[in-house]
């Protein structure tokens, strides 16, 4: 079975977060026009120890990166 992964587009950026269930991280990598960042992990254990399932932790790792994305495209960072 395929590990659990997330999507969504947020001002033309794809991000994606998939599960590592092996080391409770997520990775996640972001996607804009052609060109594709290098994955980066993070720990979720804080959320699976506080009782929070898998999926929802990583719901929670894809809404910091949305902000994050949100944020530089209306700092102007991000190109439209």
């Amino acid at each position: 079975m395929a590990e659990p992964n997330i999507q969504e587009l947020v001002s033309g950026v794809l991000i994606s977060v998939t599960l590592i269930s092996s080391k409770s991280e997520a990775s996640i990598v972001m996607k804009f026009r052609e060109k594709v960042g290098h994955p980066r992990h993070v720990s979720i254990e804080h959320y699976l120890k506080a009782g929070i399932s898998e999926r929802d932790a990583l719901k929670e790792v894809l809404n910091t990166a949305k902000n994050v994305i949100q944020s530089a495209a209306d700092a102007g960072v991000i190109p439209g």
